[in-house]
């Protein structure tokens, strides 16, 4: 029938309490940390006191790089991403500010490179890279679940990038997965092939029915009708409903090579990128569609090197 990824949640949901508590502090949230502690931490700090010296003794130069807020000191950011003005996080905080941009469910243990964006966006200490590095290097959930994916040299054969985002899509299935409570059991999922948007829906079956709903409420009513779908050759997508359905909308379908499943690669990677997310906060595995929108905004807020 179709390429469906197959998963066994029953030995990876385990609980991970001790492991995987949530942090106090979340790395979009940073108003959470009390702003009069945070003050004297940084005048405490001896990285960050000559800076807050020398504003107070309003010194243009530092004032160029530097900034008190409520008597918080905040550094200019240099890079195109984040924030303007960056939270200078003293010593004591800077290791759960790196753990929440990793661990946090938003985050969704992100590589080294996705961790320390994250955490550049919005905060700042000297060494924050090397904090981010040592941090996803001796993750304990990150040592467990992920491999290394790294393709082996060779000839590439890249398909031509769309002209604008939306216009061409890639859609697959994941599971079977145990039934939620919901009566879910597998993951349809679309990822636009300009700007690698993942889009996601739990659904109870791979029919054409379903997948038609997915198509319309998520693709076509969100970002427009499309020019090109690429899937595989799932029942669904060589169903007589899925066809009639694009050839009234004008859309080209392209099935992938049958036991090829990187001839549909894009979408096929990002499936396995929702899976280690969801491995990772989902403690049921009863429930597990309760944590795939998390794990897709998790995705979805990542910054991609490609």
């Amino acid at each position: 029938d179709s390429h469906i990824i197959k998963c066994n949640f029953g030995g990876d949901f385990q609980p991970r309490v001790g492991i995987l508590a949530p942090p106090k502090l979340s790395c979009f949230s940073p108003t959470k940390i009390d702003l009069e502690e945070l003050s004297l931490a940084q005048h405490a700090d001896r990285t960050f006191k000559a800076a807050i010296d020398r504003l107070q003794g309003r010194s243009p130069q530092t004032q160029d790089v530097f900034r008190l807020k409520k008597q918080v000191l905040y550094r200019r950011n240099k890079r195109k991403s984040g924030h303007s003005w960056l939270l200078c996080v003293p010593k004591f905080l800077r290791g759960q500010v790196a753990r929440a941009c990793h661990v946090d469910p938003s985050s969704g243990h992100g590589g080294q490179t996705k961790t320390i964006e994250r955490i550049l966006q919005r905060f700042w200490w000297p060494g924050a890279t090397k904090t981010a590095r040592r941090l996803t290097r001796s993750c304990h959930f990150c040592q467990l679940r992920k491999v290394q994916r790294r393709r082996p040299a060779g000839l590439l054969n890249p398909i031509p990038p769309p002209w604008q985002p939306f216009t061409r899509w890639s859609l697959d299935h994941m599971g079977p997965f145990p039934i939620t409570r919901a009566g879910n059991r597998y993951i349809i999922v679309a990822v636009d092939y300009f700007s690698k948007l993942v889009l996601a829906q739990p659904v109870p079956s791979c029919a054409a029915g379903p997948s038609i709903t997915f198509l319309n409420d998520w693709v076509i009513n969100r970002h427009g009708v499309p020019h090109h779908i690429v899937s595989d050759q799932g029942s669904a997508f060589t169903s007589a409903a899925w066809r009639d359905t694009l050839s009234s909308l004008g859309i080209i379908h392209t099935l992938a090579t049958t036991e090829r499943p990187q001839t549909n690669g894009l979408v096929e990677r990002q499936n396995a990128v929702i899976m280690d997310k969801l491995v990772a906060f989902v403690d049921k595995k009863e429930s597990w569609d309760e944590g795939l929108q998390s794990s897709v905004f998790a995705i979805n807020t990542d910054v991609h090197t490609a």
